[in-house]
């Protein structure tokens, strides 16, 4: 009965059934280490994710060679109309040169899911200010006038300056950005649209949060 049991179990191999038990459990244990460690991988990458990165990308906080904090856009999904905004966000803001400007370090589209590296800004997001808990922000007039004129200095040099112009599209508290000094970095460029120097700015249907769109 011990070998019948080890035949069923081991195909016409047979084996005595404390080795076969022994193949089983270490089977299983291994399929438990391989599982708690995705678990663990998973805790770490939700743990680093510091907020959506836009309509079609996270963003994780991670470190350079040179221990330099950074942020990681990672794609959410990967179909040919996602890795066409990667590529359309790249072209748009290494065209930008502005301190208002998040400022891209560098991209990987050699991965499966492109990813875009961006220096790190450590106080998060203008709309996390606004709407969290103790709204700090909001007890400094100047600081918000300033983040105001700073925000539109950056979308007059993209609508004016830059060469060629750029539209951003999707312009909001969430995509602006407050680094250590509460300075605006304006960011998420995917939706954004360069105009041709021998055009004027065309009409594009909107592809923004609805109600939040600037209209250029």
């Amino acid at each position: 009965e011990v070998f019948a049991l080890s035949q069923e179990i081991c195909g016409d191999v047979l084996v005595p059934y404390p080795f076969g038990l022994a193949i089983g459990t270490g089977v299983l244990l291994l399929t438990l280490a391989l599982y708690l460690s995705w678990v663990y991988k998973k805790k770490i990458q939700e743990k680093n994710r510091i907020r959506n990165g836009g309509g079609n990308g996270w963003v994780y906080k991670g470190l350079s060679d040179d221990k330099t904090e950074i942020v990681v856009k990672k794609s959410k999904v990967v179909d040919q109309n996602h890795i066409e905004q990667f590529l359309n966000e790249v072209d748009v803001v290494s065209k930008i040169n502005h301190k208002n400007v998040v400022k891209l370090l560098g991209v990987c589209l050699e991965t499966k899911i492109p990813m875009l590296v961006y220096e790190f800004v450590p106080n998060g997001s203008l709309f996390h200010h606004i709407h969290g808990r103790n709204p700090t922000i909001l007890h400094s007039w100047s600081r918000c006038l300033r983040i105001a004129a700073e925000t539109a200095g950056a979308l007059d040099y993209m609508h004016s300056l830059a060469s060629p112009p750029i539209i951003h599209i999707d312009i909001k508290s969430a995509n602006i950005l407050l680094d250590g000094n509460y300075t605006a970095k304006v960011s998420d460029f995917g939706a954004s649209k360069l105009v041709p120097l021998d055009r004027t700015i065309p009409y594009t249907r909107g592809q923004g949060t609805m109600g939040r769109i600037l209209r250029s």
